[in-house]
């Protein structure tokens, strides 16, 4: 039986390995460029369809309790963030990436009983998506926003914040927490420093290479200055459904009712941001997402 990659990197040294760690880098970073492009499946197609957009870190790990706690039935699909957007200019850099996730859409042909749903930068993404496609096609899908809003900071983000938001999202992602963690978002050193070394002293080791890491912090930055610019060009006349935290729901609601012209519906989630995927929120998401794709 061959050696898995890894453990034949294993047992490399010198030139070889490093060969063999950037072949792996390479893999995965054209891996992701492909699932930016299309739709990835996380579950098998049903008679009704969850499509899950990516929030700033890129990736759609976070989602995986969910796809898993969703009833038999409901197929589920994501697209994952695609490394040639952080070439985007940041300003129309969401309705850039929404453009390109509502082709892709259109092309692989969208269920009568499907949802578009997000975290964070994802719900804004596909709230864009979903008007879009509006606009395009005349489809009018249910958005679920989890947690998720557009205009939140009211002044320019710079990039010691940027670095120590991420920093804070890779560490809470990890399942990091505590006040070490939280205080990263008002350290200034927390900005300065290098990524590695600040998640090192919060206990976390991304397992990425120094490359790899970069990229991440790239899409995360992307995202952010994007999100930052994005306000909705127009509004959405399908169903809207936002799912907000207490710290969050009254702003984010009168926010996104501006916008929305369908039927909009709005639930609070216990936890905070980083806690929605456990119980007892993740109950209250799965909960919503089926009523949304049953009515």
């Amino acid at each position: 039986m061959n050696p898995a990659p890894g453990d034949r990197a294993d047992r490399l040294t010198g030139p070889r390995k490093a060969l063999l760690a950037r072949l792996l880098a390479d893999r995965r970073k054209a891996e992701a460029a492909v699932a930016g492009r299309t739709p990835v499946s996380m579950r098998p197609p049903g008679p009704a369809r969850v499509v899950l957009l990516h929030p700033s870190g890129g990736a759609l790990f976070c989602y995986v309790p969910l796809v898993r706690a969703l009833r038999e039935g409901i197929g589920v699909a994501g697209f994952a963030a695609d490394p040639e957007d952080t070439a985007l200019p940041p300003g129309d850099g969401l309705t850039a990436t929404a453009a390109r996730i509502a082709r892709a859409l259109t092309a692989a042909g969208l269920p009568e009983s499907a949802c578009l749903a997000g975290w964070s930068y994802g719900g804004v993404l596909a709230f864009e998506t979903a008007r879009q496609l509006e606009r395009d096609t005349g489809r009018r899908p249910p958005v679920v926003l989890l947690d998720a809003s557009y205009a939140e900071d009211d002044v320019p983000l710079d990039e010691p914040t940027v670095r120590r938001r991420f920093v804070h999202d890779v560490a809470r992602l990890a399942g990091r927490d505590g006040p070490k963690v939280r205080a990263v978002l008002d350290d200034p050193r927390a900005g300065e420093a290098g990524l590695r070394e600040t998640l090192t002293s919060l206990g976390v080791e991304p397992g990425l290479t120094d490359e790899e890491l970069a990229d991440r912090y790239a899409v995360f930055r992307f995202c952010a200055l994007a999100l930052e610019a994005y306000h909705p060009p127009g509004p959405y006349g399908g169903p809207v459904t936002l799912l907000a935290t207490a710290a969050h729901a009254p702003v984010f609601a009168e926010r996104w009712r501006a916008v929305c012209t369908g039927p909009f519906h709005t639930g609070d989630l216990p936890g905070d941001h980083y806690t929605l995927f456990t119980q007892p929120a993740l109950g209250r998401i799965v909960t919503a997402i089926e009523q949304t794709l049953a009515s």
